[in-house]
């Protein structure tokens, strides 16, 4: 189930794994390939569901896939945003999910046990990832929120530099 994926993902995702460019893809269905780039950057939206459906049919989608794609247009047109995947769930995460996102399972999992864990004691000190920049750590637990996102009633992202930077005065 790709529910969590943005439409912009999902095209972009099912049109590589046609192995089609945009240029193709944008002949298929009669638009510009300037047209596929946009809606693959989130920077704009098919202006109809015969669009969506044709970009389907374009990239021979089997009927999950064209439901997931549909859905992911269709909340979008709305303005709706990850949130809306799960109604009573509150969310600021300030980044997409990356759709090529692989690997950290162990990470993840480790993760997954410290935050869902049965423990009946509170968690005094919360987990935190740390390590050099650049070696994956945002994009790490922006696929665990997205990834586990039905099990928490909010999924909420504070920047920070130090720990005094998250205190409440």
């Amino acid at each position: 189930m790709r529910a969590s994926y943005l439409f912009s993902e999902l095209l972009k995702q099912f049109r590589v794994r046609g192995g089609m460019s945009q240029q193709q893809l944008g002949e298929r269905v009669g638009v510009h390939r300037n047209t596929i780039s946009a809606w693959e950057r989130g920077d704009a939206l098919p202006k109809t569901k015969g669009m969506v459906m044709d970009l389907a049919n374009a990239l021979y989608l089997e009927e999950q896939d064209t439901d997931d794609l549909l859905k992911a247009s269709l909340w979008a047109a709305g303005g709706h945003h990850r949130d809306s995947f799960h109604p009573s769930i509150l969310w600021n995460l300030p980044f997409q999910r990356n759709p090529f996102f692989t690997g950290r399972e162990q990470i993840l999992n480790r993760i997954h046990e410290m935050l869902k864990g049965n423990k009946t004691i509170a968690l005094v000190q919360p987990p935190a990832l740390h390590g050099l920049g650049g070696i994956g750590k945002t994009q790490t637990v922006v696929e665990y929120a997205f990834r586990h996102y039905e099990e928490y009633q909010a999924i909420l992202w504070a920047s920070a530099a130090s720990v005094s930077d998250l205190l409440v005065h």
